[in-house]
């Protein structure tokens, strides 16, 4: 039967989601947070490691000899030395699309929320630094570079 261990199941399972559908896939073992010291102790018989947060250097894949297939419960995988997983030969996958659908209903409700519509009002789009710039330098608004445009050089005031 293949062995399935979630390093750190509660990142992406609180408590509100059933682990059942990889039950049925074979054994699972969830820990709800691994220290990085704990790793290799965690998921020592395992054929198929999850992880979301927790890090599988290059040691700890090379201390699991059964591990046959390394999956990031996130969009990345940079949790993974995934140098030392292709010498293995060990696949490491992620969740490419995940929340997608999340997130084009937030930028929705945000565009047509309570606000009516009218974000362009807010103030983080009214200012904004200038480009290239950063936090903290002048920032400009909008509304003032269309002003600035119809007032002549000669007639501005200097800061």
């Amino acid at each position: 039967m293949t062995k399935i261990v979630v390093l750190d199941g509660h990142t992406a399972n609180p408590g509100d989601v059933s682990w059942e559908p990889l039950e049925r896939l074979g054994e699972i073992t969830v820990h709800d947070r691994t220290k990085p010291g704990d790793v290799v102790a965690c998921a020592a018989d395992a054929d198929v490691v999850l992880t979301n947060k927790t890090v599988l250097t290059a040691e700890a894949i090379a201390a699991l000899p059964r591990l046959k297939l390394i999956c990031v419960l996130a969009t990345g995988y940079n949790v993974v030395d995934v140098a030392a997983a292709k010498a293995r030969g060990i696949p490491v996958c992620n969740v490419p699309e995940y929340s997608t659908p999340n997130v084009a209903q937030a930028v929705f409700a945000m565009l047509l929320g309570p606000r009516g519509g009218r974000w362009s009002t807010r103030p983080i789009w009214r200012r904004r630094s200038t480009p290239g710039g950063s936090p903290g330098q002048a920032s400009t608004s909008f509304r003032s570079c269309r002003r600035r445009r119809r007032i002549p050089c000669s007639r501005r005031r200097a800061a």
